[in-house]
């Protein structure tokens, strides 16, 4: 658990404007939103997160009546003056957002306010540690009445005019009034046609708002017209501009692969380790990452001791593109850009002929491109391209699998067309990949399992998103796994992250404040686990994966459904902590036990009473991330 400690913040409640009796009860405002500053014992700055995750939390923990005293004569040390000056019977949020108390008065209270012997309020409540300066509160200890406020709290004085009704009204009347006036309306206009006013000035601004929107999108596509195809760019842009200034700031046209001898066929192979994600997803995904940058700390690792990410990719006799998937079982080839090129949906080999178009066998991404495939292929390879991908995981496990499956092919791809391409440039151009297929998506997974052990990676906002990456020290997690502690589970249970990813992502887009925050938090929780890993400190690592869970779990409400219960609650008691990797509802499962006796119970009990038929402990080691070899 984080550590607990009494915070005490003092908010400004000025006195009501008429005196109140004992028994009356008065809508008081406690604290404002907002991060405020305040001074430990030692005078050190600290934050107190005041938002509304933390008012939620607030509401929830409230029980019975708190305690009113004056000057927080109650929790001095060794206090004998507990006398109430009021009691507060509920907790609410008003209209601004600011939390309230309903204070019920006692003689004392009451006369002390009435005479304006004190006219301001401090809360003490208690609060749980954020990163190195930042508590958040999560239950209300105690309130004082005081003359020392540093927060600007709403006057008791102005509430009280707002409840008396008069004021309110009058305020309403002349909101009304300016309204209509604004509008060009008469002074006697009904609420109605008030309404159908506000209406068609809304349909006037959104048209006016598409127009220009449309001549932006137009004027983006023409003056990018030589890197993409124009008509696709123009509708990027109306759907999402940051999408489609990340697509052409990852594409650069890329050149004509130098032509391979035939007699000589190129062979490259590519092997990718999976990615687990301790801390920071859903901060690398746009546009969040885009306005905020994004920051993440995973790991690269092998299971059952190899890479489960291949690829491989040679020249052919027959200039056509060849694509062959060694798991499924299945093949098809490509002779034409229309073939290549059709449907980007997900499904029928839609990563690799993305990957293959990318690396400029489509004229939309390739300068001087030819009139046909055949062509194309015969110019620069001098002949086809043969490609077999293997990809040892199940669908829907929370590894990244598809996006570092993309990057292993591009690096493929990019070797033996002799395109030059860097880590940078996989990393762009897989992000652009996934734009083309639509499946969206950040930028993790593919720096996860293209670089090597634990990272921690920070992109700042803006539309390129370029990570800087951190390596920490593997010496903890080395330990972690050789004892057998490190625990990494199939559940049996698959669930794909592209239905899940539009929730988050149309929350985003809405300015949603409850997803915002809850995203907020879970990048600040990627430097608390980084720091952990840093220091070796296996609590902190403990901590900073049951932040996580309990993250995801707020951000999404399917993350963790009913059939996974068992495997939960498991881990549970045997105190391990543990997140769903991913986007989670299903997958992998990572735990770390808090001993070896501990992790052996949770081996034996999953082992012998497995969930379902498909569940099963998978052995993991890190791994030195994407190899390609040329021959």
């Amino acid at each position: 658990m984080n550590d607990t400690v009494k915070r005490f913040c003092n908010a400004l409640a000025a006195a009501p404007q008429e005196a109140v009796k004992a028994g009356d009860e008065t809508l008081v405002q406690l604290v404002p939103p907002g991060d405020w500053p305040q001074w430990d014992e030692k005078g050190k700055e600290f934050s107190q997160k005041c938002d509304e995750k933390t008012f939620q939390t607030l509401l929830e923990n409230f029980s019975g009546e708190v305690l009113v005293d004056a000057d927080h004569a109650s929790e001095r040390e060794g206090a004998r003056d507990t006398k109430a000056y009021a009691w507060i019977q509920a907790l609410s949020v008003d209209d601004s957002g600011a939390l309230c108390g309903a204070f019920r008065w006692t003689d004392i209270g009451a006369e002390a306010v009435s005479n304006r012997r004190y006219r301001f309020v401090s809360v003490c409540w208690a609060c749980e540690k954020e990163g190195k300066a930042e508590w958040r509160p999560v239950k209300l200890v105690s309130v004082a009445l005081t003359n020392t406020p540093n927060i600007p709290a709403k006057p008791i004085l102005n509430q009280q005019e707002s409840a008396g009704g008069a004021s309110a009204e009058k305020q309403k009347d002349n909101k009304m009034e300016q309204l209509k006036t604004l509008l060009g309306l008469a002074a006697d206009a009904t609420d109605d046609q008030v309404a159908a006013a506000v209406k068609a000035l809304k349909e006037r601004l959104d048209a006016l708002e598409a127009q220009a929107k449309d001549a932006e999108a137009e004027r983006f596509a023409s003056e990018n017209a030589a890197k993409c195809d124009k008509e696709t760019l123009k509708n990027a842009y109306l759907q999402s501009p940051e999408v489609a200034k990340a697509l052409v700031a990852g594409m650069k046209a890329p050149q004509n692969a130098a032509p391979a001898s035939p007699a000589l066929p190129d062979f490259s192979k590519g092997r990718a380790p999976a990615r687990l994600d301790l801390a920071g997803g859903w901060s690398d995904t746009p546009p969040y990452c885009l306005e905020h940058g994004g920051r993440v700390v995973n790991l690269a690792v092998d299971l059952n001791g190899q890479p489960p990410i291949q690829a491989f990719a040679s020249v052919c006799a027959e200039p056509c593109i060849r694509i062959h998937s060694i798991d499924l079982g299945l093949s098809e080839t490509f002779s034409t850009y229309e073939e290549l090129c059709r449907s980007s949906e997900l499904g029928s080999f839609s990563i690799p002929r993305a990957a293959v178009r990318l690396a400029g066998f489509d004229p939309r991404f390739a300068s001087g491109a030819a009139p046909t495939l055949r062509e194309q292929l015969s110019r620069t390879m001098g002949g086809g391209l043969e490609i077999s991908m293997l990809a040892a995981i199940p669908k829907g496990s929370g590894l990244g699998t598809s996006s570092i499956l993309a990057a292993t092919i591009l690096g493929v791809l990019g070797e033996i067309c002799a395109l030059g391409w860097t880590p940078q440039d996989l990393f762009a151009r897989t992000t652009v990949l996934e734009q083309l297929l639509g499946s969206g998506g950040g930028w993790q997974d593919q720096l996860g399992g293209v670089l090597p052990g634990a990272k921690l990676a920070v992109t700042r906002p803006g539309v390129r998103q370029t990570p800087d990456v951190r390596y920490l020290p593997e010496g903890m997690l080395d330990d972690l796994v050789r004892s057998g502690r490190a625990l990494l589970y199939y559940t049996g249970v698959t669930r794909v992250a592209r239905s899940i990813l539009a929730d988050i992502v149309r929350g985003i887009f809405l300015d949603d404040r409850r997803v915002l925050s809850c995203i907020e938090d879970i990048a600040c929780n990627a430097d608390f686990a980084a720091d952990a890993i840093q220091r070796a400190d296996e609590a902190g690592l403990a901590e900073a994966l049951r932040r996580s869970w309990d993250l995801n779990r707020e951000l999404d409400s399917g993350t963790c459904p009913e059939s996974l219960l068992p495997i939960t609650s498991v881990m549970e008691r045997c105190g391990a902590a543990y997140k769903l990797l991913g986007a989670g509802g299903g997958g992998y499962i990572f735990a770390v036990a808090p001993d070896t006796a501990s992790a052996a119970a949770i081996r034996e009990t999953l082992t012998r009473r497995p969930p379902n038929p498909g569940a099963r402990f998978v052995a993991v080691s890190l791994s030195r991330g994407l190899q390609i070899t040329r021959s």
